[in-house]
């Protein structure tokens, strides 16, 4: 966990996660498939009050997080 609270995995993955009393899993896509990462690049996550993760941008190798582009279409 970095210190502005933020995680990076590397999809895909299944996040597990309880809620009313019921262990959950959260599909994560694939790193390829939210398009392709520079060098030192990541994919930084929140933690929501839930437990489940929430994307929240692109970080950089400075560690800034920039928002991810809107999908194209």
């Amino acid at each position: 966990m970095y210190r502005d609270g933020t995680i990076a995995v590397c999809g895909p993955l299944e996040w597990p996660y309880a809620h009313a009393g019921q262990t959950l899993t959260q599909h994560l896509p694939s790193d390829e498939s939210l398009g392709a990462l520079a060098e030192g690049e990541s994919y930084a996550y929140e933690l929501t009050p839930a437990g489940t993760l929430e994307l929240a941008g692109l970080r950089h190798p400075d560690g800034t997080i920039a928002p991810l582009p809107a999908a194209q279409g």
